[in-house]
């Protein structure tokens, strides 16, 4: 977790197209419009570490009542990596939100446990992205499910310059399978606009149990049947088209690293509100 104040992302909207950008944040959204996303790279072997410098971020943020929230969550799959999800309305309330941490008495105490944090990691990258409900399967779903989930399934997809338009073509096709077939695995796509190659979306798929993967591939060959012989052909013949590359991670959610509402963390007090552990009996 940083504390990083951005500028105002001009040149990264200019580039991704800012009056498609601006439509999709003037719509209405049963998601965070704008989605702020810290990957940090940790070194090996030094996970449970890394995790327990994390721990300092949300006991200050809770001592000066901050309203800024996010998600920690650690690979199961993929490289060693940590990622933090902060979720804002509009770009203007996040630089608004993270100006006021920055001009508050924690400034100095962040800035020494960003430091620690620092000694433990080899990079970091920080994405900003808007929500793509017409890329999206069941939205309002994932984020009500969200508190119960323990899993993150993220797929990292890139594609070639100037195919949006088809990229929207081939979802509407996969999501009207997914919705005929009955799927039961919502997703939560975001397009990066700033801090990442252009043509990156990132595609969340939040998931209380890892049996959700056992179901994966019925649940695709399912949506495929569903599309139709003419939709099915279709799909395949875009899809190489669009797609230049994509990767698939596995994470696992840590409320030790993560510093949610109290209204979400309501949704489960055991898992988003751990007790502390009862201090070891001393033998005689």
């Amino acid at each position: 977790m940083k504390p990083n104040v951005l500028p105002i992302v001009a040149i990264g909207l200019c580039l991704s197209g800012a009056a498609q950008v601006a439509a999709q944040i003037q719509e209405e959204s049963p998601a965070p419009k704008v989605l702020m996303v810290t990957r940090e790279q940790i070194k090996e072997g030094r996970e449970a570490a890394h995790v327990k410098a994390e721990e300092a971020w949300p006991r200050m943020f809770q001592k000066g009542n901050v309203k800024t929230h996010y998600l920690g969550m650690a690979t199961e799959a993929g490289p060693s990596e940590a990622w933090f999800l902060e979720p804002y309305d509009s770009f203007g309330g996040m630089e608004k939100e993270r100006a006021e941490i920055e001009q508050s008495p924690l400034a100095a105490d962040l800035e020494v446990a960003n430091v620690q944090d620092g000694d433990l990691r080899t990079g970091s990258r920080t994405l900003l992205a808007v929500f793509r409900g017409d890329l999206s399967y069941h939205p309002a779903e994932a984020m009500s499910s969200l508190p119960k989930c323990r899993h993150m399934a993220v797929t990292v997809l890139r594609i070639k310059y100037g195919q949006d338009a088809e990229l929207a073509q081939a979802a509407k096709l996969l999501i009207d399978g997914d919705d005929k077939s009955g799927s039961d695995q919502p997703v939560l796509a975001y397009q990066v606009v700033s801090g990442g190659p252009s043509g990156t979306y990132l595609l969340f798929s939040p998931m209380d149990s890892l049996a959700h993967m056992d179901a994966a591939p019925a649940r695709m060959a399912a949506a495929r049947q569903a599309m139709g012989e003419r939709n099915r052909q279709h799909f395949d013949t875009l899809a190489p088209d669009v797609v230049q590359s994509s990767e698939s991670l596995l994470f696992a959610f840590n409320p030790r690293m993560s510093y949610v509402s109290k209204e979400f963390a309501a949704a489960d007090p055991d898992f988003w509100i751990p007790k502390p552990k009862p201090p070891a009996k001393r033998k005689p």
